[in-house]
């Protein structure tokens, strides 16, 4: 695909259309007319990693999960913040975890282990824990309903190490987080431009 630009469509049986475009080198994935992934998202997700670490200076992350792979440009900021960590990724649309490895956002680091399928089933399957979690799930602009389900915080929690920190972008859903924050004792609540975000612990 060109440097300068480029557009290509995708049919997804899960996401229907899915449009990946580029433009003097920036990628763009786009579903039903919100972008999953764009240097807006790219920049969100390094502001929030500063922001973790800024709270929690004394985390080391070996472990990281990241729920909503989408384009994949949220590898790259834990990879500079947290070089070390080994990244799980789960996807619910095996045709975006091809994106994702295709367009190469997550480079220079390795790409993620991915698990295709629905993160009600998956998170409680994981057996491994992990210092940092990212949720970042949606139907279109809409938050995916899981993320008010208290079972799914609890479940998530359980898979978190001692001292660990999951990050959620509830983009302009800010109420939600009221479904979040009350599973876990302490946390921060932000905006970036346009979106909400909140990382608790």
């Amino acid at each position: 695909m060109s440097w300068f630009y480029s557009f290509k469509k995708y049919s997804s049986p899960k996401n229907g259309t899915i449009l990946v475009t580029r433009r003097l080198g920036a990628w763009c994935v786009e579903v039903g007319g919100t972008y999953q992934t764009s240097s807006y998202t790219n920049e969100m997700w390094a502001d929030t990693m500063q922001r973790i670490t800024d709270a929690k200076p004394k985390l080391e992350a070996h472990k990281a999960l990241l729920i909503g792979l989408g384009g994949g440009g949220a590898i790259r900021a834990i990879g500079k913040k947290f070089p070390a960590a080994e990244v799980t990724a789960i996807e619910h649309d095996p045709v975006m975890a091809d994106i994702a490895k295709e367009i190469g956002l997550y480079k220079p680091f390795p790409f993620p282990r991915v698990i295709i399928g629905d993160a009600a089933e998956a998170v409680p399957a994981l057996t491994d824990t992990y210092e940092l979690a990212i949720v970042d799930i949606f139907n279109g602009r809409a938050l995916a309903p899981i993320t008010s389900d208290a079972a799914f915080w609890d479940t998530l929690k359980t898979r978190l190490s001692a001292g660990g920190v999951v990050a959620v972008n509830v983009s302009g859903h800010r109420d939600a987080l009221k479904h979040m924050a009350p599973h876990f004792p302490d946390g921060t609540i932000w905006n970036f431009r346009r979106s909400t975000l909140g990382a608790f612990w």
